[in-house]
């Protein structure tokens, strides 16, 4: 009986030192919506043995998540057997999930009209900056 203890003992001490041993998963947010703890299956790794929690993605963004086989590790967990993830690719799916969306022309107008209404109210806050701001443009 004292060996079953001791091989539990042991067992544990196996397993605190293996978990020990593995790298710190970067996170930010830790909810999965900032996408800093992405991780990719990588070929053969079981899908279906991963849970992903509310991380309060949009839908668009999460079946996008989803279909390129992204994880957020903060906000998942192992189910099954067979996983297999590769760290490190927070700007590959900020690349990938992100970028994809505003490199098109409606994308591109997007980011003028959100850039133009930024400067239109930072010059509404200080009037006297963009008087002279303008006052230097047209003495150009």
């Amino acid at each position: 009986d004292n060996d079953n203890n001791n091989d539990n003992v042991n067992g544990e001490k196996s397993r605190n030192n293996f978990l020990s041993s593995l790298p710190a998963l970067p996170q930010d947010c830790r909810k999965g919506n900032c996408l800093t703890c992405a991780a990719v299956h990588l070929p053969n790794s079981n899908k279906n043995s991963v849970i992903t929690l509310d991380d309060g993605l949009a839908p668009v963004v999460r079946k996008a998540v989803d279909e390129k086989g992204y994880v957020q590790t903060c906000s998942s967990y192992v189910v099954g057997e067979g996983v297999v993830l590769g760290l490190g690719v927070c700007h590959d799916v900020w690349d990938n999930v992100w970028n994809c969306r505003v490199n098109d022309e409606v994308g591109e107008q997007i980011r003028f009209e959100a850039m133009a209404k930024t400067m239109r109210l930072a010059d509404e806050r200080n009037v006297k900056k963009w008087a002279k701001k303008t006052e230097r443009m047209l003495d150009s």
